[in-house]
């Protein structure tokens, strides 16, 4: 027992020491390039999106207080979606799907909505995929309001590793264009040839937990335009993201409407599917 305890004691104080050094380099809260002072460290990827709690240290950046609380909303979102790959395998799993669907009720029960197809359709579509077994369950995953999750999750997930990439956040003249299309696919993902190529897959890691197989991130650059930056994300087979930062309107090459678009401070503003609304 005293081992053990120890064993926590030293790895809260190494938890400490590493979210004061992440607000000691801060120059203000990534997700709104610097207009609000940095006070609090977000996880990103959430530490709901790994099964029993099992997030590897990293990816941890200073956010101000308004942007914290104001994308967890997109961070419950995406976890739901992760927790449907590869689903319910044990009591432990049943037991973190019931929090995290009572975290989806209380923040986004418009969500839940949108999501529900009544037993008859979901059999019917699901016999038409060929899956007969009655174990598992479906779900609408391409409407307006998850679009907005993903989209808005994608988008984040942009703010996140160009900070990781560069110790810099996205400028405020800059935009965040995330691929909707990408993040708001459930399931057997196909990552796009031109990010397949320019992308180094990299994982977090702590002693024998890693992210390996559940979440996989990258920065690069895009085939057509070498010179705007893309950061790259794929929780397991669930669903994947991807991100441009922007500097000149010009330089990527996507027709207007394709790619959702976001500027810093964008992501605590009321959610809208930004590819569809257009």
């Amino acid at each position: 027992m005293y081992d053990c305890e120890t064993t926590e004691m030293g790895e809260a104080k190494k938890k400490q020491q590493r979210h004061r050094r992440v607000m000691q380099a801060a120059n203000g809260c990534i997700y709104c390039a610097g207009r609000r002072r940095a006070e609090q460290v977000d996880h990103m990827p959430p530490r709901m999106m790994f099964r029993l709690g099992q997030r590897p240290k990293g990816l941890e950046f200073p956010s101000c207080g308004p942007c914290n609380q104001g994308t967890s909303r997109l961070d419950v979102a995406a976890s739901f979606m992760a927790r449907t790959f590869p689903g319910i395998a044990t009591s432990a799993d049943s037991a973190e799907w019931d929090k995290v669907m009572s975290e989806v009720h209380r923040v986004a029960p418009d969500l839940l909505r949108e999501m529900w197809i009544p037993p008859h359709e979901m059999r019917q579509a699901m016999w038409s995929e060929g899956i007969f077994d009655r174990n598992f369950a479906a779900f609408r995953a391409d409407g307006p309001i998850m679009g907005a999750y993903m989209q808005a999750f994608a988008a984040k997930i942009g703010f996140a590793l160009h900070y990781e990439a560069t110790g810099n956040f996205v400028p405020r003249r800059a935009e965040c264009r995330c691929d909707g299309s990408q993040a708001r696919r459930c399931m057997a993902v196909v990552c796009p040839q031109p990010i397949r190529q320019y992308w180094d897959a990299r994982i977090m890691q702590q002693g024998k937990i890693t992210s390996q197989g559940n979440f996989e991130y990258g920065w690069g650059t895009y085939l057509e335009s070498p010179d705007v930056p893309l950061y790259y994300a794929r929780v397991r087979e669930a669903f994947a993201a991807a991100a441009f930062v922007v500097l000149d309107e010009g330089s990527l090459p996507f027709p207007e409407g394709e790619l959702a678009t976001f500027a810093p401070g964008d992501l605590v503003m009321p959610l809208s599917d930004r590819i569809t609304a257009g």
